[in-house]
């Protein structure tokens, strides 16, 4: 596995993954937390420490394809546009039907983009892999980056991996950037390699990992532990970026005569988000 600093060699666009200082007793099982922001090629640029924001020096031609809603600042000489191909794909991977694209008209030119929900920003070098991921997990791309959708018809698998039934699947020759929230960390399976991951902490995968579920123990384990009655087991080769966190679940604190309420949240309106009423992380979902 690859020591702390050591490179992983890509050729997509010169990116050469980082890893950051990671704790022995997490590196001894082949995790490595991923440095997304470290030595990124001339072209990209990541900033921020949460929820972070990339920017993109373009040359004249250059097309980014993005989320509705992330573009926060750009060149003049940048033409903004729609694309609406791969609509049934987009749709079924829960993205937005209709992509924003921003095209430089001439060099030199610059884009900046944010995830439109709190989340870092993780770079995904495709070289002509497909990578499957959480439903939305994709908010832009550089080059040729197709967005479709993979349905799981395995019903245990479906029901009870964390996924759902419609998995976003991003492939193409290009660089692809997804959201994610939490410590993001990188793990490359060989063949036959195990890991098993919390049912909500996985984000994207390799399509040569096969996906499958285990039970997390006994009945006191799947009742008390707070893991459920799975977790996600994934077996190599591939790669696997399992994040600390993926969701984010609010609970909204409110006054009661025995102290401070912890249920579990209601729909709220924007009136409930007024006034001195804080809204609290809760953690992963």
């Amino acid at each position: 596995m690859a020591a702390v600093g050591e490179v992983l060699a890509v050729a997509d666009y010169g990116y050469e993954p980082v890893y950051a200082a990671t704790a022995a007793s997490v590196k001894a099982f082949g995790i490595d937390e991923l440095d997304p922001t470290a030595r990124l090629p001339d072209k990209f640029e990541i900033f921020g420490t949460d929820m972070q924001v990339l920017r993109v020096f373009m040359d004249a031609g250059d097309k980014i394809i993005a989320e509705p809603g992330a573009m926060i600042y750009m060149s003049e000489a940048v033409l903004a546009g729609c694309d609406s191909s791969d609509c049934c794909g987009r749709c079924m991977s829960c993205s937005p039907c209709c992509m924003a694209t921003y095209e430089a008209e001439t060099s030199g030119t610059y884009v900046g983009l944010t995830p439109v929900r709190p989340a870092k920003v993780v770079p995904v070098p495709l070289h002509g892999r497909r990578f499957l991921a959480k439903d939305r997990a994709f908010f832009a791309s550089l080059g040729q980056v197709e967005i479709n959708f993979d349905v799981d018809t395995n019903p245990l698998t479906c029901c009870c991996g964390g996924q759902g039934l419609v998995r976003q699947v991003l492939k193409g020759d290009g660089m692809a950037f997804i959201g994610a929230m939490g410590v993001i960390t990188h793990k490359v399976l060989a063949p036959g390699e195990t890991l098993l991951i919390d049912t909500n902490s996985l984000v994207s995968w390799e399509d040569t990992v096969e996906f499958d579920v285990k039970t997390t123990g006994g009945f006191c384990t799947c009742c008390c532990a707070g893991e459920g009655l799975f977790n996600t087991k994934l077996t190599g080769p591939g790669e696997v970026y399992p994040p600390q966190s993926w969701s984010l679940r609010f609970v909204v604190f409110r006054p009661s005569p025995r102290g401070i309420s912890t249920s579990p949240p209601r729909p709220a309106s924007w009136e409930d988000l007024r006034g001195i009423t804080p809204q609290v992380y809760r953690g992963p979902a």
